[in-house]
Parts: C-alpha cells; structure tokens; sequence
C-alpha cells in the first residue's frame, strides 16, 4: 500500500512542545547545571550591578533599568521551569502533595528566618530618589534577598502546579496557564519602574487583579483530597495550615514596616521603608507579592476542606471500600476453576473491602442427599461458627427475589444468636439464578449497620461473583465427565455464555454481529449495551493467544465492560478504567486490543476510542441517497470502492493495547474521534482475523479488499440489512481464501445508520 505522510493534525501543538521543554531541560545533568548556572548568573548580576551602581550613587538609565529588570524576571521564570522539569508523580499517589506542603513548608521557615537574621545584621538604607542599596551592607543583603526570594518564589510555584494540576483537567491546566501568564506579564509591564513611579500603577493595579483573581480559582483545584485517608488529611490539613501562616507572614513582612525592609534615607519621607527585594528589582518584589497571594489564598482553602472533609472521611473510606470490592472482581477469574478457592476469594473481598466486619459463602451440597447448604468458606470466622450461625436455606430462600436485609439479627428467628453477640445486623445475597447458585451472606456487629449504598455495591459484587462461580461449576462438573478434548469444547460453550444473546436496539440503527473462533475456544469478544434511550455501548476487542486462557481474559472483559460501560460516555475514559482494572490480572506478554464506540442515535453521531485494534471502517451512503457530500476527516484514510457511487473510510484515532502500558503513557496516547452519521451509512468493527486471511498463495485478504467487498455489497442493497452484509463479507472473505475456516478467530459487528424519522 503507498505510505501516506501524518496530517498536520496528528503533529505536536506548539502549545504540547512548550509543555515538553522543562523536561528536555533538566534531562541531563550537564543540561541541568548550565541552566541553574544561568539563573545564578542572571539572579547574582542584576544584584551586583544595582548594588554597585547604588554605592556609587549612580543611578541606571531607564533602558539599564528595564535591561535589569527584565533578566531578574526571566531568571526566576527559569528557575520555575527547571523546578517543574523533574519527574511528575504519578497519577493515584496521595502522599506526593503532602510532601510538596511539607518541603514548602521548611523553605518558608528558613526564608522567614533569613529575613529576620538580615534585619538584625543591617539596618541599612536606600536612596530616596533611586531606591538602591547606598552602603555595601545593604547592596550585600538586598542581593541576598533578591536571590533567595526569587528561588523561593519559583519553588513555591513549582509546588503550586503540582497541587493544582494533581489531576490534569483542562479547566485546571487553563487557570493555572492564566495565573502563569498573570504573573510573566506583571514581570514585564513593571520593568525599569522605580517604586515612586504613578504612571504605570493602574496597570499593575489590573495585572495584580487579574493574577489574584486566576489565583482564587486555582485555589478552588484540591483534588488530591479525595484521595487522602483520614490520618492523611489530619497531617496534611496541619501542613496546609503552617505553611498558610509562613507565607501571610512573608507576606506581611514585604507590605508593612519592620524587618525585611530597608528605610528610605529622607527625612521627608516619615519613616517610610521599601522591601529588600524592592530595592534591586521592582516586577521581582511584585512577582514575589502575587506568588505569595496565591499561596496564601490556595493553602487556606486547602485547610479549609481538609477540615470539612474530616467528619466524611469514614465514609469517604467506605466508598473506597467499595471500588475495591469491584476491583477484585478482575482478581476472581484469575482463582482458576476451583469452586472453593472462588468461594474464599468471595468470602474475603468484601471483608477487606470494608464492607463487611464477617462474610461467608453457603453453597449447594447435592452429595449430602440434603437441602442445606454447605459453608464453603468463611472470614475471619471459622466455617464452623459461620454454619451454626444461621438457617442458610430460610437465608437462601429469602435472598431469591432480592437482596434480604436483616438490621436486628438476634430478633431474626433465622439468625441463631443470642443478643449481644457479634452478628448485630446481616444481608444475604444470592450468587447466581438458578438451584446450583450459592449464597453470600455478610455480617456487621451493629443493628442497622447497612445503608442502602452498601446494599447496592455488594448486590453488584454478588452478581458477577455468581458469574464466576457458575463459570466455574460448569468447568468443574464437565471436567469430572469429560476427557482433555472435551474441556475445550465445555470452554466454548462458556465462552459463548459470555457473548449477547442479543443485541440492544436503538432507534434509528440496526444491528447485525457474529463470532467465529478459529479453535474451539477463541478470544475474540463483542458486546453491547444501552447506556441510555438513545445511547448505545458497543465493543470489540480481541485477547492475545487462543484457547481457555484468552477465553479467561474474554470474561473478565465482559465484566469490566458491564460494570463500567454505563459510568461514562466517552469512549476513552472507558478504555482507561478498563486498562486500570485489567492490566493487574494480564500475564507478561499478554495484552487485549480493543475498539469501543458510543452510539448517540439522537445527534447521529459515533464517539471511537481504539487501543491498538483494527480501524473501524465507514461505508459512506450514496451522494442520491444521503443528499450530502461524503466528507473524510483528519486522521483517516478514504478507500474510494472501484465501480459503485460508495465511499469508504478506516477511521484510526491512536492508543496502545489494554495491558501494554499500566502507567500514564497508555492515557496519553489514547485518541478519541466522533464520526457524523447521514442516513444510509454503514460503520463495521471487525478483528484482524477477517483481513488477515489468506489464500492458497499466501496473500492477504488485506484493508483494501474489505473496503471494496463493503462498498459493493452496500450498493447492492437497496436498504443495507446488517445481517446480509455480515455473511456476505465472511462469504468474500471464505472465497478468497478458498476454504470456510480461518486460522485467526473471526468477529465482525455491523451497524446500518437509517437516521431518526422527523416527528
């Protein structure tokens, strides 16, 4: 195929370069050194150079002046950008902000203390007219100031952005750009202006404003909050609220009279005092003024909600809880097929999970010739004090329809204990349909322990834990009646469990789908499901390798995507929490390529997400069928079909496999795209089994041939039927190859868009 150049679209953004130059700037050591080298040089000589032009009472010219300045701000603006090229924490670990309050802390204290040590050291004194040093004591403690101020300065923002941009929205990126740029411009308009200069101070009034005002909104940016334990916030609300104080203390000591400050030399001026830094450089003492505004502003409100959230922090652990009650999920396929080491995963989970102060699983026992149920396993209380705890068959009855919540287990004439025992309120929930299903029953020690939010998150827990323990019974049973080249074939039949049934309709599309495993059990996965009335979910992805492993890999899948497929419309949100939650239980070298797309039937639009799949291919309707012009759009290549009025197009947005990446690389290259239906048009998602087969001479079936096969089908069609286009490609495909079986497995989904009829 001829090799095309990448859009302009897919290049960096002058914007993404910039954001990458810190970190090519500190990437070597000797890189690092010549840049800090410069802030030294750049910090160190606009203080020698006004401290002599001071002593020599010379004052500068106003271009010496605003040359002066201007280095001074470009200086501290390089120090920023040295400090914030070091390596980023990673997304998910709380304790990275609490350090960066704790080091800004101690820099404040040690820049508070040199302060205080200077004002007893000199008293010193500037001149009235030029406002610099007049004695080389004061030069020596205005240059010490003006360079231990502007580091500071750099690192207080340093450790701001880390905060504010903890989870990287764009909202938050784009305050803390405007604060950024706030602060650059308050530098430059103020350069070569002397203290007692009016002209320029509405201007400067508006750019302090204007800092001040990004600085209030980024305040407001405390996501790494949520994810601090109660111990976390207490340590980090004591934190946020001492460097408060430090740095409304720097503040202070820069706007009224006392120490860090020099005393004009002017009777006339009644004891008026100018700042250290003031004294050498203007926009740098101003700089340091709306940093230290933004600091003051963001810890307040940092100690603030950390104080607030102390009270909820239980149950913002509970709701943690919770998500790793659904986390193990993935981890319950990966207990292979043994019933009871499932069923102790199961008791185990919702116990650490903080669900649960007790839970034990009663299962089936046909052996014994009776109805009741066996204790399969228990935590922390042993098997034996969980059976004798309860009537488990009243207890599985009662659970058949929904949920059954007991809040006062010793008035419960199913519950065998006596009042003041451990068992204080109880829930039962079944682990399937069906009389081979078991019970998971959960305990607490308090009456009316269970909200109906803990309710809901263990019936999601209990349903697909069912679903693993009925995966594994069925393995289990055919394994004791089978031999070795039966189990590959019990392995497709729950393999095909696994798979819809049927598809969801929406209005205004039709769906056609099919599966063709190249062995008995193969791992290719498709699903759908509606995410609202005129949203639907549809995914196909297909698992490395063959056989029952890629079949356990497929159901783990189809959890992931029936527990979060409704969380979210956008495509690739979802394929990041399905990385998240996959990655852990995927062996080394094994990984799952995966498409996934939100069908809004209302806007007539498809979102597209891809993590290293096969492109999607779009078959545009006929120019006399939509009315329009088919358009191609960036980032996709048209394949215009040979002799009929169809267009084709491969729509691939960028993004690695599922398991490849468990860092924020996988998030980064991930693309989304959205693709505008016109009525007619056809969108198939296949894997790379379809153009992946080959003939007798070796070749290809190849894109080009799927494209082409699309595009005449379709136009034969008067009114495309999905089902008909999805056999007759796998007939195409049949035919060229020259037998009906593949060597890869084979899945392709098909979805005609007729578009919405006007009311």
């Amino acid at each position: 195929m001829p090799t095309t150049t990448a859009p302009a679209s897919d290049r960096p953004s002058l914007g993404a370069r910039l954001s990458r130059l810190p970190s090519v700037m500190v990437s070597s050591r000797v890189r690092q050194v010549a840049f800090w080298s410069v802030v030294a040089l750049g910090l160190g000589g606009v203080a020698f150079a006004n401290g002599s032009l001071g002593i020599a009472r010379t004052p500068p010219s106003v271009g010496v002046r605003i040359g002066l300045d201007l280095v001074a701000v470009f200086s501290v603006a390089l120090a920023y950008l040295l400090l914030t090229g070091r390596r980023r924490q990673r997304l998910g670990t709380p304790t990275e902000p609490i350090r960066v309050l704790w080091r800004l802390l101690l820099l404040a204290v040690l820049l508070l203390g040199a302060e205080f040590s200077f004002s007893l050291l000199v008293e010193g004194a500037v001149d009235a007219k030029s406002r610099l040093p007049m004695d080389l004591p004061t030069a020596l403690v205005a240059g010490s100031a003006l360079v231990t101020e502007a580091l500071f300065v750099a690192a207080l923002l340093a450790g701001l952005r880390t905060l504010v941009l903890y989870r990287r929205k764009p909202l938050a990126v784009g305050l803390w750009r405007g604060l950024l740029l706030a602060t650059l411009l308050l530098g430059l308009i103020t350069a070569g202006m002397l203290p007692s200069d009016d002209g320029r101070r509405l201007a400067t009034a508006f750019v302090l404003m204007l800092g001040s005002v990004f600085a209030l909104a980024c305040a407001f940016r405390q996501g790494w909050v949520g994810a601090l334990s109660l111990r976390q916030r207490a340590i980090a609300a004591a934190a946020a609220a001492l460097l408060g104080g430090a740095l409304t203390g720097l503040f202070a000591l820069r706007v009224t009279g006392g120490a860090a400050r020099f005393p004009i030399a002017d009777a006339l001026m009644n004891g008026r005092t100018l700042a250290y830094s003031a004294s050498v450089s203007v926009p740098v003492d101003l700089v340091i003024r709306l940093v230290l505004i933004a600091g003051v502003l963001y810890t307040l409100t940092a100690t603030l909600v950390l104080l607030f959230q102390l009270p909820t922090s239980e149950a913002l652990a509970q709701r943690a809880g919770e998500r790793r009650a659904m986390r193990s999920l993935v981890d319950l396929s990966g207990q292979g097929l043994d019933v009871d080491s499932i069923s102790q995963a199961v008791a185990l989970a919702p116990v650490e999970a903080g669900l649960a102060d007790a839970a034990w699983v009663a299962l089936p026992d046909p052996d014994s010739g009776t109805l009741t149920p066996r204790i399969a396993s228990a935590h922390p209380l042993s098997t034996q004090a969980a059976s004798g705890a309860a009537d488990h068959r009243a207890l599985a009855d009662g659970a058949s329809g929904e949920p059954l919540v007991i809040e006062h287990a010793a008035a419960d004439h199913r519950i065998r204990t006596r009042p003041g025992s451990d068992l204080g309120s109880l829930v039962a929930l079944r682990l399937g349909t069906g009389p081979e299903a078991g019970t998971l029953i959960v305990a607490r020690r308090s009456p009316e322990a269970f909200q109906p939010d803990d309710v809901a998150a263990l019936e999601t827990f209990a349903a697909h834990a069912g679903l693993t323990l009925a995966n594994a019974r069925l393995f289990a049973s055919a394994l004791e009646r089978e031999n070795l080249e039966r189990e590959m074939a019990l392995a497709r039949e729950v393999q095909q469990r696994l798979l819809p049934e049927t598809l969801p309709e929406v209005a205004g599309a039709r769906l056609a789908a099919i599966e063709k495993p190249a062995q008995t059990v193969g791992g290719d996965y498709y699903d759908a499901v509606t995410i609202d009335d005129h949203c639907l979910g549809i995914i196909v992805a297909d698992v490395s390798g063959k056989g029952a492993g890629a079949a356990f890999y497929m159901a783990e899948m189809k959890g992931i995507f029936q527990a979060a497929s409704r969380l979210t419309r956008s495509p690739s949100e979802f394929l990041c929490r399905a990385n998240e939650a996959l990655s852990p239980s995927l062996k080394r070298g094994a990984f799952v390529s995966a498409i996934y797309g939100v069908l809004d039937a209302e806007a007539g639009t498809l979102s597209l997400a891809r993590a290293g799949h096969c492109p999607a291919l779009v078959v545009r309707a006929a120019p006399e069928a939509s009315g329009e012009p088919t358009r191609t759009g960036a980032g996709e290549s048209a394949v215009p079909s040979s002799d009929v009025a169809r267009r084709t197009e491969y729509v691939r947005p960028d993004g690695l496999a599922l398991g490849l990446d468990r860092g924020p690389l996988f998030e980064r290259t991930l693309a989304e795209t959205q693709i505008t239906l016109a009525a007619g048009d056809v969108v198939i998602l296949f894997t790379d089994g379809l153009v992946e087969a080959r003939d007798a001479s070796g070749e290809g079936y190849g894109y080009d041939r799927l494209a082409d096969a699309a595009a005449r089908l379709c136009a034969r069609m008067d009114h495309c039927d999905p089902a008909a286009l999805r056999d007759a490609l796998l007939d195409d495909v049949a035919r060229f190859s020259g037998h009906p079986e593949t060597d890869d497995d084979v899945t392709v989904v098909v979805v005609a868009w007729d578009g919405l009829t006007p009311a």
